[in-house]
């Protein structure tokens, strides 16, 4: 959580200020997330950089809500579109007929 929130603050203004109870259940005992699955049977790999991933959703939050652009749709297109080149310049598979 600490890593994408400092990423995220790169590139957005503010600081962050830990205010978790260090009381209260930790999730991170009982999440078990992994992208193995995903990469043996779907043969999936990521695209963007963890960096790459956190700044392209700073912008599309700032452009949502602090420029209130009324653009949106054609904004998240254009993102979801250089994912798409992005994935096809690394030669995933699955980009290549997109």
């Amino acid at each position: 959580m600490r890593r994408l929130v400092e990423e995220f603050l790169r590139h957005w203004p503010g600081s962050w200020v830990d205010a978790s109870d260090p009381k209260a259940p930790h999730e991170a005992g009982l999440l078990m997330l992994s992208i193995d699955k995903a990469a043996t049977q779907l043969d999936w790999r990521p695209v963007w950089t963890f960096p790459e991933a956190v700044q392209h959703t700073a912008v599309w939050y700032h452009r949502r809500h602090v420029e209130q652009a009324k653009d949106m749709l054609e904004f998240s297109l254009a993102q979801i579109k250089a994912y798409t080149e992005a994935a096809r310049r690394r030669g995933l598979a699955w980009a290549q007929a997109a």
